[in-house]
């Protein structure tokens, strides 16, 4: 087995809301049995932002991604909106070739933060009534090829909207 010459040195959120429904009868009985919830294609919207930015003397990169999740009103999950913010610092070893890094860079990168996003997220709604919810799994180079780049003014409009904590280090 050999290490990815891709490294996380650090990583961390910036934002993790979640909102849920409340799914009750009048009396109080839960709807549907505690189980463990994946998203349906149909039931939920999918946005994921994503910035990439190289550090001007080594082989360094920080990225940032911003997640949003909102499910439809036809589903029947418990979740209704997930918003998830954040960064990670990714380093290569000195002498890297150009080749090398565009395998790397910013696939991985945002493969990395994105599980680390499921990860946090099952977590914490893990003790949700309705069970832990298990985010979908995301082809990175579909989103990468759609080039959803956060924008200068998507940044300070996210800043304004969470009191001016930074999603996206400028």
């Amino acid at each position: 087995m050999s290490l990815s010459l891709l490294q996380l040195k650090s990583c961390k959120f910036n934002k993790l809301e979640i909102h849920t429904r409340v799914h009750k009868d009048f009396n109080g009985n839960k709807k549907r049995e505690v189980e463990a919830q994946v998203p349906e294609k149909e039931e939920v919207n999918v946005g994921i932002n994503f910035n990439v930015q190289k550090y001007p003397d080594d082989l360094s990169y920080h990225v940032s991604m911003i997640l949003h999740f909102i499910w439809t009103e036809k589903g029947e999950s418990e979740f209704q909106e997930i918003s998830a913010g954040l960064s990670g610092i990714f380093c290569l070893p000195p002498g890297t070739p150009d080749e090398e890094v565009d395998k790397y860079v910013p696939e991985l990168c945002l493969a990395n933060l994105y599980s680390t996003a499921r990860g946090v997220i099952a977590q914490s709604t893990g003790l949700f009534p309705g069970g832990p919810l298990f985010l979908p799994l995301i082809n990175m180079f579909d989103v990468v090829k759609r080039g959803k780049i956060v924008e200068e003014d998507d940044v300070k409009q996210i800043q304004s909207e969470n009191k001016g904590k930074v999603l996206v280090d400028q």
